[in-house]
């Protein structure tokens, strides 16, 4: 398979398959750039027949948001620290 996005960077990778309903496991993406991934897969059979490629594409964007918290309230009561959280 290879694996590659339009941001930049691939990733590529072998195995084998015993059962048409068998997945594969892609190893490490976090080499790629955010955008557009595409897959290509394809087979060989014993006789290093090759068939036609299946693809997929998907969007990658690992890049967390960005934005400010503003708290004008510089006291909280019991009621407001129960509900309240920061991570």
């Amino acid at each position: 398979y290879t694996l590659t996005s339009s941001g930049g960077g691939s990733v590529t990778g072998t195995g084998s398959i015993s059962s048409e309903t068998q997945s594969i496991s892609i190893g490490d993406i976090s080499s790629l750039q955010d955008g557009t991934l595409s897959l290509s897969v394809t087979l060989t059979d014993k006789a290093n027949n090759v068939g036609t490629a299946a693809t997929a594409t998907s969007v990658l964007d690992a890049t967390p948001p960005a934005g400010t918290i503003s708290i004008a309230d510089t006291l909280l009561n019991a009621t407001e620290a129960k509900g309240t959280s920061l991570a």
